[in-house]
Parts: C-alpha cells; sequence; structure tokens
C-alpha cells in the first residue's frame, strides 16, 4: 500500500452522512416553515382544531382563563384557509364557567390582538371564531 491515491469511504459512512443531510432539511424546513407543512399530510397527527378541542376542557378545569380565551391561528379543513380560535368557538367549546368579555385580563389580551388587526388594516380579513373580525372585534374595541 505505498502508492494510496485517495481514501475510501466506507458504505455505512455514505449512508450516515445521507441521513445526516436529510434529518438536518427536515429541521430547517420544519422550524422554518412549521411541522404542519412537513407532517400535515400525515392522517396520524392530530390537527391543530383537534389538539385545541382536547386542550379547552383543561383550561377550563385548572381555570386557565388566558390559555382559554387566547386567540390562536389555526388552520381548519373546513374553511381551507388559517383563522383564530379560542376555546369560546362552537367547534372547540366543552361546558365552561369562563366567560371571556367578563374577565378583564381575558377582554384585555382579545382587545389587544383585535387593535393589532385594527392597526395593521388586518380586520375585515381575518376570521375569528367563525366571524369576520369586525364582528368579533366589536365589542372590544368599542
Amino acid at each position: 500500500m505505498a502508492n494510496k491515491k485517495g481514501q475510501e469511504m466506507s458504505v455505512s459512512t455514505l449512508i450516515l452522512i445521507v441521513l445526516g443531510v436529510a434529518i438536518l432539511v427536515i429541521l430547517v424546513l420544519g422550524f422554518s416553515l412549521g411541522w404542519d407543512t412537513i407532517f400535515g399530510k400525515l392522517k396520524f397527527v392530530p390537527s391543530d382544531l383537534q389538539a385545541l378541542k382536547s386542550a379547552c376542557p383543561t383550561y377550563s378545569e385548572q381555570n386557565l382563563v388566558i390559555d382559554y380565551c387566547q386567540l390562536r391561528e389555526i388552520k381548519t379543513s373546513v374553511i381551507g384557509k388559517k383563522e383564530y380560535l379560542n376555546c369560546e368557538d362552537p367547534r372547540v367549546k366543552s361546558t365552561s364557567s369562563i366567560q371571556c368579555d367578563k374577565d378583564p385580563n381575558a377582554k384585555s389580551t382579545i382587545k389587544g390582538f383585535c387593535e393589532s388587526l385594527v392597526n395593521s388594516g388586518k380586520l375585515d380579513k381575518t376570521i375569528i371564531n367563525g366571524q369576520d373580525g369586525g364582528t368579533f372585534c366589536g365589542p372590544y374595541t368599542a
């Protein structure tokens, strides 16, 4: 072996490099575009709406008013685009004594969200709890 022109690379090393690059690409895409972009087509992963529906009873039982009332951006299959929901949406509402429009902290949080939509000019184009933004935010921005 006096005349080596190149170092041989084993097949297992090549496979590990390819797997490492593939995992790195998946991680970069997942963190930059969102995990729903990668895993959204898989049926075993719950949708955002299903996840919220299962979380709302916990928020209610633990009296987590802010979490119960916080508006979350969710892509719904019904409309096919993103809308904002909280646990008061009829599709996820559980029996709860929490009323978002009665709690001052929750009301303040929703008001801030609505004001940001007004300032960005997106209020009329936004759907919140199945309503257009102006209808939903009316009581909070008055």
